[in-house]
C-alpha cells in the first residue's frame, strides 16, 4: 500500500509533540515518559494494521538496532556533557563507579544463576543472556531524577552512565571470550589501554575542530565522527562508548586543561570560543538525543506482541529477575550508605541499553524462551517500580519543591510570592540542608 508522504511527515511531527508533552508530564508527576512512548507504539500497531500498513519484523529489528546505536551514543554524550570533575566530587565519582560495577556484576551473576537453574544451559551462555537485564538505563534515569536533591541526582547520573559503559564492556568481554582465563583478561586490559589512547587523540582533535571550524553545521560533523569511531570500534569488539564519555567529560571540564595548557597550545584550542561552542553543543545534543529516544521507544512499543506475555516462564523468570535486581541493589546500598537509600533502591530502570544488548546476543548463545516477552516485562516492571519510588519520595518531602519557584518565575508571579516560597523551603529544610551537604556527600560518596 502506498502511503502519502505528508501523512508520514505529520505522523513523525505528532510523535515529537506528544513526546514533549510526555516529558512535561514526567517531570511533574514522575510517571516515566518511556511508558507513554511505548503505549503510543502499542496503540499505533492496530491503527496502522487496520489501514493495511504492516512493517516486517526483520525491518523493525533493524530500525531498533540503528536508532538504538545512535540513541546510545547521543544519550551517553548528553549525560557526560553534564558531568563536572572537581576535587570535591572525586569521592562521589569513585563511589558511583564502584556502585555501578559491583551491582552490575553481582546482579548479572545472580540472574545468570536463576536462568541456569531453570534452563540448565551453559553458565557462560546464561551470563550472556543475563547481562542485558543487569544494566541500569541512563537514558531513562537521567531525565527521571531531575527533581531529586543535588547529591542524589548527581550520584544516580554518574552511576547509570557508568552502568551503560561497564555493561557494554562486560557484555563484549563475555561474548568474545569462549573461555574466561588469564589470557582473556590480559587481552581485555590491553584493549582498554588502546581505547584510552584513541580517546585522548580523538578528543584533542575534536576539541580543535570545534574552535577551528566556523561553519554552523559543525556539531553534526562531530556527531558523525563519533559515530564512525564508535561503529568501527564495535565491529572490532572494542567498548568505544568509553571514548564518547571521555570526550564529553573532558569537553565539559576544559577549564582544568586550560590551567595546565602552555600558552602556544592555548591559542590553538581557543578556550574562550570553546566555552561558547560548548553551550550550543549541549543544546543540540539534548535535542537530537530526545528525538532519537522518542522514535526508538515508539518503534519498540510497535514491535511488541502481547501474545508473548501468555508464556508462564516470562512471568516467573521476569519476576525473579526483578527480585534479584532489587535485592542486590538493596544490600549494596544498605551496607555502603549511612543515610536513607530511598528512592535510590528503586531507581534502576531497564531500557534502551537493555534492548540494544539483548538484540546483540549472537544467535548461537540466545536461550530459547528468553525472548522479547521477557524483555518487555522486565522493562515495564522496572520502570513502574521507579515511578512508584519517585512518587512516594515526592510525597514524603511534605513541602514546596524547587520546581515551584521555577514555575512561579515562568508565570511572572511577583517577587514577594517567590520569596515566600524560598522562605518556606528554608524553614522546612532547616538542618536538612546543613546535614545533607555533609552527610549526603559523605554517605553517597561513602560507597568505597
Amino acid at each position: 500500500m502506498d502511503i502519502n508522504p505528508y501523512y508520514i511527515v505529520m505522523g513523525i511531527a505528532v510523535l515529537v509533540v506528544f513526546s514533549y508533552i510526555f516529558d512535561w508530564v514526567a517531570k511533574r508527576t514522575n510517571f516515566p515518559s518511556i511508558l507513554l512512548l511505548l503505549g503510543v507504539g502499542i496503540i499505533l500497531r492496530p491503527i496502522l494494521s487496520g489501514n493495511g500498513i504492516e512493517l516486517p519484523e526483520k525491518d523493525l529489528n533493524n530500525y531498533l538496532n540503528v536508532f538504538g546505536i545512535i540513541g546510545l551514543i547521543m544519550i551517553v554524550l548528553e549525560g557526560s556533557l553534564d558531568l563536572e570533575i572537581s576535587r570535591k566530587k572525586m569521592k562521589l565519582v569513585g563511589s558511583s563507579f564502584l556502585s555501578s560495577l559491583v551491582i552490575l556484576l553481582a546482579t548479572a551473576f545472580l540472574i545468570a544463576g536463576i536462568i541456569y537453574g531453570i534452563t540448565k544451559e551453559s553458565f557462560l551462555i546464561c551470563l550472556v543472556n543475563a547481562i542485558p537485564f543487569s544494566v541500569v538505563s541512563s537514558a531513562i534515569t537521567i531525565p527521571s531524577v531531575v527533581n531529586l536533591s543535588r547529591h542524589k541526582k548527581e550520584f544516580l547520573t554518574y552511576e547509570s552512565t557508568f552502568s551503560d559503559i561497564l555493561g557494554i564492556m562486560f557484555f563484549n568481554f563475555v561474548v568474545v571470550n569462549e573461555v574466561i582465563n588469564v589470557q582473556a583478561f590480559t587481552g581485555f586490559f590491553g584493549e582498554l589501554i588502546i581505547l584510552l589512547l584513541i580517546s585522548v587523540v580523538s578528543t584533542v582533535a575534536l576539541m580543535y575542530f570545534m574552535t577551528a571550524i566556523k561553519a554552523h553545521h559543525k556539531f553534526f560533523m562531530i556527531f558523525a565522527i563519533l559515530m564512525i569511531i564508535f561503529s568501527i570500534g564495535k565491529m572490532a569488539h572494542l567498548s568505544t562508548l568509553v571514548l564518547i564519555m571521555f570526550f564529553g567529560i573532558v569537553l565539559n571540564n576544559y577549564r582544568i586543561l586550560d590551567k595546565f595548557t602552555p600558552g602556544k597550545l592555548r591559542k590553538i584550542f581557543d578556550f574562550p570560543t570553546l566555552d561558547v561552542e560548548l553551550k550550543f553543543l549541549k543544546s543540540v545534543t539534548a535535542e537530537v538525543a530526545f528525538l532519537i529516544r522518542t522514535i526508538f521507544f515508539v518503534i519498540f512499543g510497535y514491535s511488541f506482541d502481547f501474545a508473548l506475555l501468555a508464556d508462564g516462564n516470562v512471568w516467573l523468570i521476569g519476576t525473579l529477575i526483578i527480585i534479584a535486581m532489587l535485592g542486590i541493589r538493596y544490600l549494596y546500598l544498605k551496607f555502603t550508605v549511612k543515610s536513607s537509600i530511598f528512592p535510590e533502591i528503586f531507581i534502576a530502570p531497564r531500557g534502551l541499553i537493555t534492548i540494544l544488548l539483548f538484540f546483540s546476543i549472537p544467535a548461537g548463545k540466545m536461550i530459547f524462551g528468553l525472548g522479547q516477552g521477557l524483555l518487555f516485562y522486565v522493562i515495564i516492571l522496572s520502570n513502574i517500580l521507579m515511578m512508584i519510588g519517585l512518587m512516594v519520595s515526592k510525597h514524603k518531602d511534605n513541602g514546596l519543591s524547587i520546581s515551584a519557584i521555577e514555575d512561579a518565575r515562568n508565570e511572572n508571579v511577583n517577587d514577594d510570592i517567590i520569596n515566600d516560597i524560598n522562605k518556606s523551603i528554608e524553614e522546612e529544610d532547616t538542618g536538612k540542608e546543613n546535614s545533607d551537604e555533609d552527610s549526603e556527600e559523605d554517605d553517597l560518596g561513602g560507597h568505597s
